[in-house]
């Protein structure tokens, strides 16, 4: 043995080891592994029922105590609200609606008849009675065809006459004949020939008659319209436009007219009245009717007539409204306010329009209940004049309406309706001071 070199002893073995001639490594029981994994898993079922023990509870505890603040919050932060109850009222109401101003009658003249006019007696603005003359128009040519008319009348007259002395000669032959054939004075030949010039007689008497009538029509028809040479007024009126001069050729028909009439002693006004009023509104409804020409005059008219029907495009219905107009006032034209007292014939509950609600859930109102807590109700609104509205629909006149329900109102949500304080002196006083 060397000098440094430690000394060790052999190990006695005995067994596998003194056989194989060196030694085993030491199996230990449980490896370390095995134990790491059981410590860790109860680590983890430790966490677990603590978790299951103290945390879950605690935190349902606490949500249950924030849920109830919350509520407590809630029920404290009341929502002040002003309400009111609908005013019940019948569905009577006034509307004024724009409208435009017709003659009653009103025509363009035409000339019936060809000519020269030689003079007018009427102007723009001159009032006519019917069947006054307006105007006079030569017919040169006219006179000559009424004159030949007149000869061939005459012509046919004498035909006529002369006919009727051939057909009366024509019978005495045949009768005679007839009485001399029996005594063989006269041949059958001579009987049967004379018969038949007694009948061509009377045909020629007819055509004759037939000429004459229709020579008679055809001057009567041109004495007709010689008479159309003197322009006279369909009705009583105003002439409104004259569009001829002396000397002017005119032709008969409606290419060119000479005077427009209309009758203004009671004017049309037409009205276009709104589905939701059309079927309130009848012929003998009282219409009052205002101008900005006339400041602090109304003229009183009637309904006359109405469309019975709805103009598919706008939803609205024509109705005429007649006015007196016997100092001539109202000219053709104007703009007019018509104003009708409609009575329905339902009620209606009455609100401020701000009480109304209307989003994309529909139109509604804010009604506080019995628990005083919000409820919203669906209404039908019949009319909007801006300032109130009247609800045909929806209410019964016992509910409390919110007034001006804002962003905070919600279903369910807790009000305390109050009273508007009124005004105390010293601000009325501080008003009336400052003004």
């Amino acid at each position: 043995m060397k000098d440094g070199e430690e000394v060790t002893e052999p190990r006695k073995d005995s067994g596998a080891d003194a056989e194989l001639g060196f030694d085993l490594p030491k199996v230990e029981k449980g490896g370390i592994s095995t134990r790491v994994v059981a410590v860790l898993a109860l680590i983890v079922a430790i966490i677990a029922a603590a978790f299951v023990i103290g945390y879950l509870p605690r935190r349902a505890a606490q949500l249950a105590a924030t849920t109830q603040a919350q509520g407590d919050e809630s029920d404290r932060e009341v929502l002040r609200v002003e309400a009111q109850k609908p005013t019940e009222s019948a569905s009577d109401r006034a509307v004024a609606l724009p409208g435009s101003t017709a003659a009653l009658e009103e025509t363009l003249i035409y000339p019936r008849t060809s000519g020269y006019v030689r003079r007018w007696l009427v102007d723009i603005g001159d009032k006519v009675k019917e069947g006054d003359l307006l105007a006079e128009i030569d017919t040169p040519e006219l006179d000559r065809e009424i004159e030949a008319a007149r000869a061939e009348l005459l012509q046919a007259n004498a035909l006529l006459v002369q006919a009727k002395a051939n057909q009366k000669l024509a019978h005495v032959t045949d009768e005679r004949t007839k009485r001399l054939a029996p005594a063989g004075l006269a041949t059958q030949q001579e009987s049967d020939e004379k018969a038949a010039a007694a009948q061509v007689a009377d045909a020629n008497v007819g055509v004759a008659e037939a000429t004459a009538t229709a020579r008679q029509a055809a001057l009567s028809q041109l004495l007709a319209t010689k008479g159309f040479a003197r322009v006279t007024a369909p009705f009583a009126g105003t002439i409104t436009a004259r569009t001829v001069e002396r000397g002017s050729l005119v032709t008969g028909g409606n290419s060119t007219s000479l005077f427009r009439l209309v009758a203004t002693d009671t004017m049309r006004i037409y009205v276009q009245v709104p589905q939701d009023l059309a079927v309130e509104v009848r012929p003998g409804l009282v219409a009052k009717v205002t101008l900005r020409e006339f400041p602090g005059r109304t003229f009183e008219g009637k309904v006359a007539h109405t469309q019975s029907a709805l103009n598919a495009q706008s939803r609205t219905m024509t109705v005429e409204v007649r006015v007196p107009n016997a100092d001539g006032s109202l000219l053709s034209g104007m703009y007019a306010n018509v104003s009708f007292a409609l009575h329905g014939v339902h009620r209606v509950f009455v609100l401020p329009s701000s009480a109304v609600i209307a989003d994309a859930k529909g139109v509604h109102v804010a009604v506080v209940d019995a628990s005083s807590r919000i409820t919203f109700v669906p209404v039908v609104v019949e009319h909007d004049d801006g300032q109130v509205v009247w609800l045909a629909t929806g209410l019964t006149g016992q509910e409390l309406v919110v007034k001006t329900p804002g962003a905070l109102i919600a279903e369910g949500r807790s009000v305390t309706v109050v009273t508007p304080a009124p005004p105390s002196a010293s601000s009325a006083s501080g008003a009336s001071s400052a003004h």
